[in-house]
C-alpha cells in the first residue's frame, strides 16, 4: 500500500544522446536528446524478463519526448530497454 520515488537519472550514452526515464504513474515518459534523427525501439520488461510492450519511435535531432503507457500492467518494477538506429543499447 505504499510506494516512493528514486532519484532521476540522466545516463548518457556511447552515441552521446542523453535519455532519461521517469516512471510515471501507470506509464513511463522518456526525454531523449538526441544528435541525429533516427529511429529507437522501446521495449519495456517485467523483472521475470517478460516483454510488457515494445514500440518503435522516430526521433528527430534535438529534443523529444515520449510517454509509453502499456495496456494491463500492475503496479511493480520495471526495465527499460531503448535502443537506437545503430543498435546502441540503454537499459533502466
Amino acid at each position: 500500500g505504499a510506494f516512493s520515488f528514486s532519484n532521476i537519472i540522466t545516463v548518457s550514452s556511447c552515441s552521446k544522446d542523453n535519455v532519461l526515464v521517469i516512471g510515471n504513474g501507470g506509464g513511463i515518459v522518456i526525454h531523449i536528446n538526441s544528435s541525429v534523427d533516427g529511429e529507437y525501439n522501446f521495449e519495456i520488461y517485467a523483472m521475470l524478463g517478460q516483454k510488457v510492450m515494445s514500440e518503435v519511435k522516430h526521433v528527430t535531432a534535438g529534443y523529444n519526448h515520449f510517454n509509453l503507457m502499456p495496456s494491463g500492467v500492475a503496479t511493480a518494477v520495471y526495465a527499460v530497454k531503448v535502443k537506437d538506429i545503430s543498435h546502441k543499447v540503454f537499459i533502466w
